[in-house]
């Protein structure tokens, strides 16, 4: 996969390398009211974390080779590498029903820069749980912001908050 990294907020293109994608195979359909348009067959490609994601606008380029935009991290609680503000996610290609592993080698992709209030859990639905979210949330964020030395004094909780309150699906 090339990059192997990508920012967490997505929009990314990556290159997946690898053979049997299938063959480039397109075709043309026609509507009853005799408009025609091309069609092609292409592979999905899916991130996994804790759900599985499908890429944006995959393009086949061979049958060793796709393209495709990354969806941006699942906001739900996620495993972050908080030292390294990473999460690892599996890539799997279904070509016509024939899937690649999950967490087979080079099949990684790196999500890079996650806050580390992605390790809140964000789940529940009743006001407890997303207090409960929002104070992690909270707690995580504005430390993150001070030891990263992005204090904007005021503003820093102002950002925090906006961040949590979507996080945490009071917005």
């Amino acid at each position: 996969m090339t990059p192997s990294a990508v920012p967490f907020t997505g929009g990314s293109r990556i290159t997946i390398t690898g053979n049997n994608f299938g063959p480039g195979t397109q075709w043309t359909t026609t509507t009853a009211g005799g408009a025609t348009s091309q069609q092609q067959l292409i592979p999905a490609v899916e991130i996994y974390n804790r759900f599985g994601v499908r890429c944006q606008s995959v393009a086949y380029v061979s049958d060793s080779a796709l393209q495709c935009t990354v969806p941006p991290l699942t906001k739900v609680k996620q495993a972050v590498d908080t030292t390294q503000r990473t999460v690892r996610s599996s890539v799997i290609v279904d070509a016509m029903g024939a899937r690649s592993q999950a967490w087979s080698s080079g099949s990684t992709l790196v999500y890079s820069s996650v806050p580390s209030y992605f390790k809140c859990d964000n789940v529940g639905t009743d006001s407890i749980s997303r207090s409960s979210c929002y104070s992690c949330c909270r707690s995580a964020c504005v430390s993150e912001a001070f030891t990263l030395g992005n204090v904007a004094g005021g503003a820093t909780y102002s950002s925090c908050d906006s961040s949590c309150l979507t996080f945490c699906g009071f917005m």
